[in-house]
């Protein structure tokens, strides 16, 4: 049943709703105002109502679209179809005897559930969380903390999990979270993740971050793309370590980098650290490593700039200073710019002294600096001394004992622009080319008195003199070929001549011994002052009267051959082939070592030297029964004051000799027959 309320009748309405007398299921209110005075409007007569209208019951205004407050048994609230607008101070708990607690809902889910609650919990927190039950996800205190996953956030926004901040949705690889702001408004700093590449921390909201973190763990200073563990870039890098104790004792205060490996020993450090017990601003610095038993201090420098090292020093390159300087009591070294050492007193070395770049020792302006070489024990009384010169004098190496042997580290020492007084060479020492080989041999002998003395030319004298010389008063010079082969004067002059010359007339210049040695059987050659040499054989210590010239009988058409006169005053007799012979079967022109030609060929001709030395003699033989064979001077010569000489008839034959501009006919032979003689 429905009951209307018109405008006019909101009066008598008001009085029965005072009274209770409205009975009907629906009242419809069309005035404009119902007011009830201290009076509750019930709706429901009986706890449990049978009809399922009355189970909630609301209010509804009506227009273009209802506006309904509904009761909701199934979940003991009221629903609302429309916002609500609460001016003032509202209240939600819980229940009337728990005011501290208090739960707004809102929406409910797709199965019918809350959506969501806005929850107050005994003066602790407000919280909000989706549907009406389990953790709240997002608490803040009544301090203003805010928690995200924790009801108890001890700080300003405290976050239990992992949170997620993008630039976008579309670019989730990219998120900022902005801290702050500055005195223009502008964000304050940033925490940002750029496209798992680092995530990075600056200030402001624009710009290079100047800490970054690399998904390998490096981590950048001024550098997003850092190469090692830490790495730090910028115009200026620098790091500062500070010990804020109040210390002022020797080593007090310090700082320190350590350098550790997987086991937690330390293997290196750097430390610095107050240097002395002064109230002062004074400091050292110590860098130590690990010598296997121990931390030990390898260098250490201390607040005069002096430097201690705790062993020997190697330099492998150069030393570059203003200045380095040693003082004890008088200033002993000084190193100054340009790399000049001074030492003013004897300088002992007891470990290595290594210098690439090499060691000056000087001595003064004027006098001569030297380096003294030898163990402690003998304490330089065999040493070896390096004495350089005081102005421009020699260079010298002196060495303990007279037997002592100087010797090269490598094969192919060099030793260039030096001096060598009475150099020692082992028995069987040599001297090599610069392949090594073996160029001249020294072998040893007992009790030697004499030697070889090379002399070499003065100015404007062209001689070089390789002398015999010693004790003995007649020293032989023996140069003894190996095997069969033979002693050579090579002469490369464009006249081909070769001298062998004696001090005066009638010394020896030349001996030819047999092998073994025998002063008893040997040719002596000897200097006249006429120019001739005298050749004397001596056999079993008696000069004979025989001069012996043996051609080679293994080889072919061998003679030995003699240009100019041959002189004797005993007789001359020849045991073979001593005439150079030779066959011709053409044109040819004869040489200074020619003696016979055999001829023959169709319009062969045989031309003469011209110009031959006065003595020159030649013999033409015609061996051609068909051809004539016509013998021809040269351009200016003459035969018997003509130009040729024919050999008409086989085995004609003409013996010549030259006087030095013409030829004379000394001798032929005119086979008419041509049938040989």
């Amino acid at each position: 049943m429905t009951r209307r309320l018109l405008s006019t009748q909101a009066a008598s309405a008001a009085e029965d709703l005072a009274a209770g007398t409205l009975t009907e299921t629906t009242i419809e209110i069309q005035s404009t105002t119902v007011t009830i005075d201290d009076k509750n409007i019930e709706l429901g007569s009986t706890d449990s109502p049978s009809d399922s209208t009355a189970d909630g019951g609301g209010i509804t205004l009506k227009g273009t679209t209802d506006k309904t407050i509904l009761w909701e048994n199934d979940d003991d609230s009221w629903h609302f179809n429309q916002g609500i607008d609460v001016v003032g101070a509202g209240s939600f708990a819980g229940a009337e005897a728990s005011l501290s607690q208090g739960i707004v809902q809102v929406g409910v889910d797709s199965g019918g559930d809350p959506g969501g609650e806005l929850m107050f919990h005994t003066d602790d927190y407000v919280g909000i969380r989706c549907a009406h039950a389990g953790a709240l996800p997002l608490a803040v205190k009544p301090s203003g903390n805010v928690g995200i996953g924790t009801t108890a956030p001890a700080v300003a926004l405290d976050v239990i999990g992992i949170g997620s901040f993008a630039g976008a949705e579309a670019s989730l690889s990219q998120g900022n979270v902005q801290i702050g702001v500055d005195s223009g408004g502008d964000p304050g700093g940033e925490v940002m993740f750029h496209t798992d590449d680092y995530i990075g921390i600056r200030c402001a909201n624009s710009g290079a971050p100047p800490f970054a973190v690399k998904p390998s763990g490096n981590v950048g200073i001024g550098d997003v793309a850092p190469g090692t563990q830490l790495q730090m870039s910028g115009t200026a890098p620098y790091v500062t370590l500070k010990n804020s104790t109040a210390e002022n004792t020797a080593g007090g205060c310090e700082s320190k980098i350590i350098f550790e490996d997987h086991a937690d020993v330390t293997l290196a450090q750097v430390e610095g650290s107050h240097s002395g017990s002064s109230d002062d601003t004074k400091g050292k610095l110590i860098l130590s490593t690990h010598t296997g038993s121990a931390l030990t201090a390898a260098v250490t420098i201390d607040d005069t700039q002096d430097v201690t090292f705790a062993a020997d020093i190697s330099v492998s390159g150069e030393v570059q200073t203003a200045n380095i300087g040693y003082t004890d009591g008088d200033n002993a070294i000084t190193i100054v710019d340009g790399g000049d050492c001074t030492f003013a007193a004897d300088v002992t070395v007891t470990g290595e002294v290594i210098a690439n770049a090499g060691i000056d020792v000087k001595n003064g302006d004027t006098g001569a600096g030297y380096v003294n070489f030898y163990e402690d024990s003998d304490n330089g009384t065999n040493s070896v001394t390096v004495i350089g010169p005081a102005s421009t004098a020699d260079v010298t190496l002196t060495l303990p004992s007279a037997t002592d042997t100087l010797v090269g580290k490598a094969t192919t020492d060099t030793l260039t622009n030096k001096t060598l007084t009475a150099p020692k060479i082992a028995d069987d020492g040599y001297i090599a080319d610069a392949n090594g080989n073996e160029q001249l041999v020294f072998v040893q002998t007992a009790s030697a008195v004499n030697h070889w003395a090379m002399t070499n030319a003065t100015n404007g004298t062209p001689n070089v003199i390789l002398q015999a010389t010693g004790t003995t008063s007649d020293v032989n010079a023996f140069i003894k070929p190996q095997g069969e082969g033979v002693v050579v004067l090579q002469m490369t002059h464009a006249n081909g001549t070769t001298a062998i010359k004696g001090a005066s007339s009638g010394d020896a210049v030349l001996e030819l011994q047999p092998d073994d040695g025998t002063a008893a059987d040997q040719w002596t050659v000897s200097a006249l002052d006429d120019g001739h040499f005298t050749i004397a054989s001596k056999i079993s210590g008696s000069f004979a009267d025989m001069l012996e010239i043996t051609p080679n009988a293994t080889a072919a058409n061998s003679s030995s051959a003699l240009a100019g006169s041959l002189r004797t005053t005993g007789k001359l007799t020849s045991a073979g082939q001593v005439l150079a012979y030779a066959a011709k079967t053409a044109n040819y022109t004869t040489t200074a070592t020619d003696h016979v030609i055999v001829a023959s060929g169709s319009g062969t001709v045989i031309t003469l030297l011209e110009n031959a030395p006065a003595g020159t003699v030649y013999t033409i033989k015609r061996v051609d029964a068909s051809n004539e064979i016509s013998v021809s001077r040269d351009t200016g010569d003459t035969i018997d004051g003509a130009n040729t000489y024919a050999l008409e008839n086989n085995y004609d034959t003409v013996t010549v000799m030259s006087d030095g501009a013409n030829y004379h006919v000394i001798a032929e032979v005119v086979n008419e027959g041509g049938g040989g003689p």
